[in-house]
């Protein structure tokens, strides 16, 4: 029950990047801005007046989890039908790496809330801990080519 868990945490966003055709690329790097919103409104350099406002809310593990969950998820569906066909197979690539990175930022959280600690237990969250880095990497680098050379600069020139 807890791989397939993490699996469907993994696997649900790579099939809905792959049959919409949403932008892998731009996901994951909502997915990373989520995150880093998420860890600065949970840190402890929060000034007062921001802490007394949402400091509780942003706190709780539910909170977090739609702190991150509802931008990534959303751009995928925002996303839908931007990858072109014949770079179709290019964006998957930074959807596994978003994929995996949100498996690994979920997890705890949702470990902290109502999924027992057994959902980290098993051989998949194993993988996803000891290739994390290479998951970011493989994420950024190819989020970085895709948005530099993926889309076409349109031409100017008049047609007659």
């Amino acid at each position: 029950m807890e791989v397939a868990i993490v699996a469907t945490l993994i696997l649900a966003p790579v099939t809905l990047h792959f049959f919409l055709s949403s932008s892998g690329s731009l996901s994951f790097l909502v997915l990373s801005a989520a995150i880093l919103m998420h860890d600065s409104l949970t840190g402890t350099a929060l000034p007062d007046w921001l802490e007394q406002t949402i400091g509780s809310i942003v706190s709780n593990p539910g909170a977090g989890v739609l702190l991150i969950s509802v931008p990534y998820i959303a751009t995928v569906f925002l996303t839908a039908a931007r990858a072109k066909h014949s770079a179709k197979l290019l964006h998957i690539i930074p959807a596994v790496a978003a994929a995996g990175v949100y498996a690994l930022t979920i997890t705890p959280l949702l470990t902290q809330n109502a999924i027992p600690n057994l959902i980290v237990d098993n051989f998949i969250w194993d993988l996803l801990q000891e290739y994390g880095v290479i998951l970011i990497l493989t994420g950024v680098l190819s989020s970085m080519f895709l948005a530099w050379f993926g889309t076409p600069k349109p031409h100017h020139e008049k047609h007659k």
